[in-house]
């Protein structure tokens, strides 16, 4: 007889299903579909240690208590061939058992156990029972060599993708088989020591703290599969050679959310939008959905041939449903992607990927890699860690300078230095494409510094022969000013190329993005009290509200190129010509940037703004052009006002 009396094993692993799969369910942390299969697993294993439990208290009728164990042995092997399921899952290769030969092989030793406990009901070769009392069958030995089929295929999966998994998750992943064959082995030989179900949980308790717990597998603010599991799913298909179909969704205004918002709000909607974008085709496609982070999903379509029609139906779908729930309007760009095809190397795919946000430059909603692929931002991007690094190491980077027309003085008193990074491929590549990419990678202070170090010098050397400049402008970045050493290493700068600071306007760029935060702003103040000038740069296209101008230090503003262009209009230059009278009631010196011709240089000087600056004034001039240009024109006025 194999049980006489239920042992407390049994009580303390049906506690540690439950408490598992409670976690799970509260957590919200099953949306992935691996996720879903754990659950599902665990679930099962509560049922069976239930069923076990059930069955040893020797208080069913004989009929129950064959049926009973009749659901034990059937779940218990099933769920063996789940467990392979999520292994495959985790490694996404899901793909494996499209072959026909592939599901054959796979199912075969099911087919084979399922008509084996069914043959069992009449003949008790695996287990039977006199009246209420179990025994073991002659061929449990094959039972248990069938279920060992699932363990093989398992451990064999696992070995190939063993570098797919860290440390701890590799050894959850095999604890699961290690702890259940000991337990297995054990009660083979003692069949006193119930510990297989209690093994199993502890393993799998493992596996909820490792390779499924939420903050790994999961991104909290959506519950969608995070970032590093989109990394390591791609990183597996590109190992196995596996196409699949990539559909890029990017809310380009992902950060008005949070400006909208309160913070517990705005999460609220991005989980409501997520549970829309990972269900919203669910009965058309078969796809998976991944949050990466700042408004950036990634959806992996099974067929990669679909991948086009994916995302023309998925946009169609978005726009209904837009239209149809309460969420902020969000402006979004799809692009299809064939992962595997479209790249080289996996480190290719993934620069592209996280890059995604910098690369987009298009009107339209839905494009393909090839558009982007086409587009010269793009090219730029994926070379520029290597570019950047190599001006970080060399201090290579050019400096132009662009003149400033003075409508006070009618001649050109400031200059605007330029910085340009020149590739020996890819030609003059200049701040706009890639002073956005160095902040995000937390380059930008090292440039800077070399670019103010660069310029400081060029000035001291050549002062005396630009001809009626006052003014020095240089671009900074906010992330250079925010940085905790810029102060001493601006200073002593100054000290080595003994500049005079009351010449030197630092340019600050206001943020497309978002406003400036109460770091920015004491970053601000502390220049000022220093005694440098500061302008702010593209005013009237970001989100720096006019009455924060009162209390910001800023001594110019330079108007963005976007309404030195539409100036003419009827409408824009009514708000343009009420916004330079308040500035000059706030005393600050207004510039326009980006004048091209000669009707907007008119229309402009209509407006009485400071200065002026553009390629119907001057290009970017190296200090050579830039010399004579200066001693032509700031001379021929200095003689007509003799």
């Amino acid at each position: 007889m194999l049980l006489e009396n239920i042992v407390d094993f049994n009580y303390a692993a049906l506690i540690i299903f439950i408490m598992t799969a409670f976690y799970v369910v509260y957590r919200k942390v099953y949306k992935a579909y691996s996720s879903q299969l754990f659950l599902l697993i665990v679930i099962s294993y509560a049922i069976i240690t239930l069923l076990d439990i059930l069955v040893s208290s020797n208080i069913l009728p004989e009929i129950p208590l064959k049926v009973l164990m009749f659901a034990y042995y059937l779940l218990k092997y099933l769920v063996s061939i789940v467990f392979v399921l999520y292994i495959i899952t985790l490694t996404n290769s899901r793909v494996i058992l499209k072959k026909i030969s592939a599901k054959i092989i796979f199912s075969i030793p099911c087919v084979i156990t399922v008509a084996f406990l069914i043959v069992n009901i009449f003949t008790g070769v695996i287990y039977y029972f006199e009246g209420t009392t179990y025994y073991r069958g002659d061929l449990i030995f094959v039972f248990y060599g069938l279920s060992f089929v699932y363990v093989i295929f398992g451990l064999i999966w696992l070995t190939y993708n063993f570098r797919l998994f860290s440390k701890t998750e590799n050894f959850a992943l095999y604890s699961v088989y290690v702890f259940s064959l000991a337990a297995l082995f054990t009660q083979y030989f003692k069949d006193e020591i119930l510990i297989e179900m209690l093994a199993t949980s502890i393993s799998f308790l493992l596996l909820n703290i490792t390779v499924e717990r939420s903050q790994m597998v999961v991104d909290i603010k959506t519950g969608l599969k995070n970032k590093p599991i989109f990394k390591r799913t791609i990183n597996s298909m590109f190992k196995r050679k596996d196409s699949h179909g990539l559909v890029v969704f990017y809310i380009r205004n992902y950060l008005v959310l949070y400006d909208r918002f309160e913070y517990k709000e705005a999460l609220k909607k991005l989980r409501y939008f997520s549970d829309v974008l990972s269900k919203i085709l669910i009965l058309d496609f078969k796809y998976d959905t991944y949050y990466l982070e700042n408004g950036l999903f990634g959806l992996i379509v099974n067929d990669y041939e679909e991948t086009k029609r994916f995302a023309t139906r998925l946009n169609s779908a978005i726009i209904k449903e837009i239209e149809t729930m309460n969420l902020f309007n969000i402006q979004y760009t799809l692009c299809s992607v064939d992962i595997i095809n479209d790249f080289k190397t996996a480190s290719d795919f993934h620069n592209f990927m996280f890059n995604f946000a910098d690369s987009v430059t298009y009107d339209k909603t839905v494009i393909s890699i090839d558009d982007i692929k086409r587009d010269v931002k793009h090219n730029i991007l994926i070379k520029l860690d290597d570019i950047l690094d190599n001006v970080i190491t060399n201090k290579d980077i050019a400096v132009e300078f662009q003149p400033i027309y003075d409508f006070s003085e009618k001649k050109y008193t400031a200059i605007e230095a330029l910085a340009r990074i020149e590739d020996k491929e890819l030609g003059i590549i200049n701040a706009d494409n890639f002073v956005p990419y160095a902040e995000k990678k937390a380059k930008m202070y090292q440039i800077d510094m070399i670019i103010l170090e660069k310029v400081f010098s060029l000035y001291i050397k050549n002062k005396m022969e630009m001809k009626g400049i006052k003014h020095l402008t240089i671009n900074l970045s906010i992330q250079t000013i925010a940085n905790q050493t810029f102060i001493n290493d601006l200073l002593r700068l100054e000290r080595e190329n003994n500049i005079d600071k009351s010449i030197i306007v630092f340019e600050i760029k206001e943020r497309d993005d978002v406003a400036f935060d109460k770091y920015d702003y004491a970053a601000i103040e502390t220049l000022r009290r220093l005694g440098y000038a500061l302008s702010l740069d593209n005013y009237g296209v970001g989100c720096l509200p006019v009455s924060s101008l009162a209390k910001v230090p800023f001594t110019n503003v330079k108007f963005d190129n976007l309404l030195s262009s539409h100036c003419a209009d009827k409408d824009t230059y009514i708000v343009l010509d009420n916004t330079v009278k308040l500035f000059n009631k706030l005393d600050r010196k207004t510039i326009f940037a980006g004048v091209e011709d000669e009707k907007t240089a008119q229309v402009i000087e209509a407006l009485k703004p400071n200065y002026a600056q553009g390629f119907y004034y001057s290009r970017p001039l190296d200090l050579k052009d830039l010399i004579l240009f200066l001693k032509k024109h700031n001379e021929e006025v200095e003689k007509t006002i003799e």
